[in-house]
């Protein structure tokens, strides 16, 4: 789990830079900071960006990156950007099985990825069906893992192989969120990327 003050401080910089570039300046700083955009798991410019964060944090790179910013655009400040979650009364009163299930059928995996993301959690850290995660992070079980779950290869379609994984990386998810007093927290990060989910 990422230290809490290095985690707000990647959420500025994100916020920063999802605000300030656009796709082909997100290239750019790529290939300046020795990353490929195209390799970087995400969805889209959001996940990118997110992805190229957590690869320059893992790297010990992060102040290249920023550098990067800054000679993309002298004007880019990311120290006062700041993203404030609060949770509504009716998200504090969600049970841990309630925030699974909503995890599960919601939330797209770049989502959950950007959940972990915003309470400072490494996705890739939390207890997931190993052999789950193909390249780019698409859900394509290994043969073995099927077997060990006692699932027979080709008994399921794609779609509830995903669901499998996001169910179980969901229901890990929140057990690390309430050993780590973080609920309030997640909650306010759910409703900031599904401002319906609890309805």
């Amino acid at each position: 789990m990422l230290k809490l003050e290095q985690a707000e401080k990647m959420i500025q910089l994100h916020t920063a830079m999802v605000e300030s570039f656009d796709e082909t300046q997100v290239r750019q700083i790529c290939d300046s900071s020795k990353s490929s955009y195209d390799n970087l798991p995400g969805a889209d410019i959001r996940g990118k960006i997110r992805e190229l964060i957590l690869q320059s944090n893992r790297r010990g790179r992060l102040t290249e990156l920023i550098h990067a910013c800054h000679q993309m655009r002298s004007d880019f400040h990311w120290e006062d950007r700041y993203t404030v979650f609060e949770a509504t009364e009716a998200a504090k009163h969600t049970n841990s099985q309630r925030l699974v299930e909503t995890l599960a059928t919601r939330f797209s995996l770049d989502d959950l990825e950007q959940l972990a993301f915003y309470v400072g959690i490494d996705f890739e850290e939390v207890e997931a069906p190993r052999g789950m995660l193909g390249g780019n992070r698409k859900v394509e079980p290994s043969e073995r893992w099927l077997h060990s779950m006692g699932i027979v290869p080709g008994s399921m379609t794609p779609e509830e192989l995903a669901f499998l994984f996001k169910e179980t990386w969901a229901r890990n998810f929140v057990e690390d969120c309430k050993r780590s007093n973080i609920w309030n927290e997640i909650l306010a990060a759910c409703l900031h990327l599904h401002p319906l989910a609890f309805q």
